[in-house]
This record gives structure tokens, sequence and C-alpha cells, in this order.
């Protein structure tokens, strides 16, 4: 039976969430109506940061995704809702 929480090779969860953060960082800058999706790109990254570091065992990294991923929420809430 295939593990289903290895199907994804670690190298490309990193790559996954280093990139949906950047964007998000960019959609932050512009400064626009499109600013308030950077939260969702944002919770998006700390989620699969989360799994990338649940396989490596960097609990100092979870730790800090869950605080960001508490932050988005409050972003969300505040600017989308």
């Amino acid at each position: 039976m295939t593990d289903i929480r290895n199907m994804v090779p670690t190298p490309v969860l990193e790559w996954v969430a280093s990139v949906l953060g950047l964007s998000g960082a960019i959609l932050f800058a512009t400064n626009s109506a499109l600013t308030k999706y950077g939260f969702i790109l944002f919770m998006l990254s700390g989620m699969v940061f989360i799994v990338f570091s649940l396989r490596n065992k960097y609990w100092g990294l979870i730790t800090m995704q869950f605080g960001f991923i508490a932050v988005d929420v409050v972003g969300i809430y505040n600017w989308m809702l």
C-alpha cells in the first residue's frame, strides 16, 4: 500500500511553500486591491511548511508557522470578511 504522506517529495514542498510565501509578499508590496489575497497565500505557504517541517522534525519552524497562520486568520478576517 502506498504511503500517502510521502507522495510529494520533501524538496518540492519546500519550494512550493517558498514560492507561495514570496507571492504573498509581492501582493502585500503592491498595496492594491490584490493585497488582501496575500494573507491567503501566506496561510497556504504556512500549511505546506508545516508538512515539510513535520517530515524533517523542525519543531521551531512548525511553531513559527502556526503563529503565522494565526496572524493570517486575523488578516483574512479584517481584510476579507
